[in-house]
Protein backbone atom coordinates (compact mmCIF):
# COMPACT_ATOMS: atom_id res chain seq x y z
CA UNK A 1 0.00 0.00 0.00
CA UNK A 2 1.17 3.36 -0.81
CA UNK A 3 1.55 5.55 1.53
CA UNK A 4 0.70 9.81 1.07
CA UNK A 5 3.60 11.68 1.41
CA UNK A 6 3.12 15.25 2.89
CA UNK A 7 3.76 17.62 0.36
CA UNK A 8 6.97 19.12 2.19
CA UNK A 9 6.26 23.67 2.36
CA UNK A 10 9.13 25.29 0.56
CA UNK A 11 12.25 26.93 3.05
CA UNK A 12 10.89 30.67 3.55
CA UNK A 13 14.37 32.62 4.68
CA UNK A 14 13.41 35.76 7.43
CA UNK A 15 16.22 38.09 6.89
CA UNK A 16 16.32 40.53 9.71
CA UNK A 17 18.95 43.73 10.32
CA UNK A 18 18.70 44.62 14.04
CA UNK A 19 22.24 46.37 14.76
CA UNK A 20 20.76 49.72 13.79
CA UNK A 21 17.48 50.73 12.49
CA UNK A 22 15.99 47.57 11.60
CA UNK A 23 14.65 45.88 8.54
CA UNK A 24 13.12 42.97 7.58
CA UNK A 25 13.41 41.05 4.21
CA UNK A 26 11.30 37.93 2.90
CA UNK A 27 13.33 35.44 0.36
CA UNK A 28 15.56 38.59 -0.41
CA UNK A 29 12.63 40.93 -0.92
CA UNK A 30 12.15 43.64 1.47
CA UNK A 31 9.08 43.97 3.59
CA UNK A 32 7.67 47.41 4.62
CA UNK A 33 5.44 46.18 7.75
CA UNK A 34 4.15 49.71 7.86
CA UNK A 35 3.80 49.16 12.42
CA UNK A 36 6.53 49.20 14.67
CA UNK A 37 5.16 46.89 16.63
CA UNK A 38 4.65 43.99 13.78
CA UNK A 39 8.64 44.97 13.32
CA UNK A 40 9.02 44.06 17.13
CA UNK A 41 7.08 40.99 17.19
CA UNK A 42 9.21 39.76 14.54
CA UNK A 43 12.45 40.74 16.70
CA UNK A 44 11.25 39.51 19.56
CA UNK A 45 10.22 35.82 17.80
CA UNK A 46 13.28 35.47 16.15
CA UNK A 47 15.35 36.22 19.26
CA UNK A 48 13.42 33.65 21.52
CA UNK A 49 14.04 30.77 19.12
CA UNK A 50 11.39 28.76 20.45
CA UNK A 51 7.38 29.30 21.90
CA UNK A 52 6.34 32.52 23.34
CA UNK A 53 3.16 32.53 25.24
CA UNK A 54 1.05 34.87 23.89
CA UNK A 55 0.14 35.98 27.70
CA UNK A 56 3.88 37.00 27.63
CA UNK A 57 3.74 38.60 24.10
CA UNK A 58 0.59 40.56 24.72
CA UNK A 59 1.38 43.08 27.70
CA UNK A 60 4.60 43.73 26.08
CA UNK A 61 3.63 45.30 22.83
CA UNK A 62 0.32 46.86 24.54
CA UNK A 63 1.29 47.08 28.35
CA UNK A 64 -1.70 49.39 29.18
CA UNK A 65 -4.28 46.48 27.58
CA UNK A 66 -6.50 43.88 29.70
CA UNK A 67 -6.37 40.58 28.15
CA UNK A 68 -9.04 40.37 26.01
CA UNK A 69 -7.82 43.26 24.04
CA UNK A 70 -4.18 42.50 24.36
CA UNK A 71 -5.15 39.15 22.87
CA UNK A 72 -7.39 40.44 20.40
CA UNK A 73 -4.74 43.08 19.19
CA UNK A 74 -2.43 40.62 19.21
CA UNK A 75 -4.73 38.32 16.94
CA UNK A 76 -5.02 41.63 14.55
CA UNK A 77 -1.42 41.80 13.96
CA UNK A 78 -0.28 38.82 13.64
CA UNK A 79 -2.97 38.87 10.39
CA UNK A 80 -1.14 42.01 9.66
CA UNK A 81 1.92 40.48 9.79
CA UNK A 82 0.74 37.44 7.57
CA UNK A 83 -0.82 40.02 4.92
CA UNK A 84 2.24 42.18 4.37
CA UNK A 85 4.71 39.15 3.67
CA UNK A 86 2.92 37.47 1.67
CA UNK A 87 3.27 34.07 3.70
CA UNK A 88 3.05 32.81 7.27
CA UNK A 89 5.74 33.23 9.02
CA UNK A 90 4.30 33.00 12.38
CA UNK A 91 3.17 29.93 13.43
CA UNK A 92 0.54 29.42 16.71
CA UNK A 93 -1.65 27.74 18.85
CA UNK A 94 -3.92 28.46 21.48
CA UNK A 95 -1.43 29.70 23.88
CA UNK A 96 1.65 30.31 22.25
CA UNK A 97 3.31 32.04 19.17
CA UNK A 98 6.58 30.84 17.20
CA UNK A 99 8.04 31.14 14.00
CA UNK A 100 6.59 29.15 11.37
CA UNK A 101 8.49 25.72 11.10
CA UNK A 102 9.65 26.22 7.34
CA UNK A 103 11.00 29.65 8.57
CA UNK A 104 14.72 29.95 8.32
CA UNK A 105 15.74 33.22 10.61
CA UNK A 106 19.12 34.97 9.50
CA UNK A 107 20.07 38.34 11.25
CA UNK A 108 23.43 40.16 11.39
CA UNK A 109 23.01 39.82 15.66
CA UNK A 110 23.30 35.93 14.85
CA UNK A 111 26.45 36.05 12.53
CA UNK A 112 27.77 38.33 14.99
CA UNK A 113 27.50 36.01 17.85
CA UNK A 114 28.53 33.41 15.52
CA UNK A 115 31.27 35.17 14.38
CA UNK A 116 32.37 35.59 18.25
CA UNK A 117 31.91 31.95 19.29
CA UNK A 118 34.61 31.21 16.40
CA UNK A 119 37.19 33.61 17.94
CA UNK A 120 36.75 36.11 14.38
CA UNK A 121 36.39 39.47 16.02
CA UNK A 122 37.57 41.56 13.36
CA UNK A 123 34.66 40.25 11.36
CA UNK A 124 32.25 40.52 14.27
CA UNK A 125 33.28 43.86 14.50
CA UNK A 126 32.50 44.58 11.23
CA UNK A 127 29.16 43.71 11.35
CA UNK A 128 28.35 45.83 14.15
CA UNK A 129 27.60 48.70 12.43
CA UNK A 130 25.57 49.97 15.27
CA UNK A 131 23.31 49.17 18.53
CA UNK A 132 21.17 46.88 18.72
CA UNK A 133 18.02 48.34 17.40
CA UNK A 134 19.15 51.68 17.17
CA UNK A 135 16.64 54.43 16.47
CA UNK A 136 13.69 51.90 17.14
CA UNK A 137 10.87 52.55 19.62
CA UNK A 138 7.05 51.68 20.14
CA UNK A 139 5.04 54.48 21.50
CA UNK A 140 3.61 53.03 24.90
CA UNK A 141 5.64 49.67 25.17
CA UNK A 142 8.21 50.65 28.40
CA UNK A 143 8.63 46.89 28.91
CA UNK A 144 8.99 46.28 25.05
CA UNK A 145 11.95 49.39 25.81
CA UNK A 146 13.23 47.46 28.13
CA UNK A 147 13.92 44.83 26.88
CA UNK A 148 15.71 46.31 23.85
CA UNK A 149 17.85 48.16 26.61
CA UNK A 150 19.53 45.30 27.81
CA UNK A 151 19.80 42.97 24.80
CA UNK A 152 21.75 46.30 23.02
CA UNK A 153 23.70 46.76 26.23
CA UNK A 154 24.58 42.42 26.03
CA UNK A 155 25.84 43.19 22.57
CA UNK A 156 27.72 46.05 23.11
CA UNK A 157 29.42 44.48 26.35
CA UNK A 158 30.11 41.46 24.26
CA UNK A 159 31.83 43.60 21.42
Amino acid sequence: MARAMAKAEPQIRLQLRLFGYPSVSVNDEPVRLGDRRALALIVYLVWANGAVPRETVSPLLWPEADGDIGRMRLRRLVYKIRQAMGVDVIGSDRLNLHLAENVAPESDVAAFEQFLAEHRFAEAEALYSSDFLQGFHVDEASELDEWMFFRREALRGRL
